[in-house]
């Protein structure tokens, strides 16, 4: 198992959202430690916990240490303001190496510079990978090729290789990445559409009722 990065915790008296503010102005993230029926509210420092979330992603299994006290964690929800994109939450779940848990994992796509250059564009709707493993196995990332992709296909959940020991718990047909052709309006097909607006005739009863009008007030 690689080195496993590192959180160091503080413990945390829940009060009022103005506390949580101060918290967060002080370059801090509330957050709480749950497992085995104890749940601990906490804090983190901001700049860690991103460091983490930027060179190993949610998910990740981690050492913590809370008051002295070191175990094993994963990080789960992370909650952000939508935006801000300002971290408010974090939780982490304490558990052991060898214990089967659901966490997710980040995709790592490759080969889109190798596909084939059919003007066709790459769409990835899925970023992360939900899964069931030992805490110990959790894979940083899963690799997904596209190399192969051209207009019209995609691949699926179903379609990756996965590590030993390591199963996905997403709708095996959710899709992960496919390539679709966009198409593009000509300036000319452009201006032949306002031309045949423009060319209309009027309806055949818009024309009588234009008759009619002049007629009634021929008459007056």
């Amino acid at each position: 198992m690689a080195d496993l990065p590192s959180l160091t915790l503080d413990p945390r008296t829940v009060g009022r959202k103005s506390a949580l503010r101060r918290l967060r102005n002080e370059g801090k993230v509330p957050g709480s430690l749950y497992g085995y029926g104890d749940a601990t509210s906490v804090v983190v420092d901001r700049r860690a916990l991103l460091s983490i979330l930027r060179s190993h992603g949610p998910g990740t299994l981690m050492n913590v240490n809370l008051d002295g006290e070191k175990s094993f964690g994963v990080l789960k929800d992370v909650d952000r303001n939508a935006v801000t994109d300002q971290l408010l939450h974090v939780s982490i779940q304490k558990v052991a190496l060898d214990e089967q848990i659901n966490t997710t994992t980040a995709l790592r796509i490759l080969g889109d510079a190798d596909r084939e250059d059919d003007d066709g564009i790459l769409s990835v709707p899925l970023a992360e990978l939900s899964i069931r493993c030992r805490a110990d196995a959790i894979p940083e990332f899963i690799e997904v090729d596209v190399s192969g992709l051209t207009i019209g296909h995609g691949l699926r959940v179903v379609d990756l290789v996965l590590p030993d020991e390591v199963e996905f718990t997403n709708n095996p047909e959710q899709v992960i990445a496919t390539v679709s052709i966009v198409h593009i309006i000509e300036e000319d097909e452009e201006e032949e559409g306002l031309e045949l607006l423009e060319g209309e005739e009027l309806p055949e009863g818009e024309e009588a009722a234009e008759g009619e009008e002049a007629t009634e007030g021929e008459g007056r």
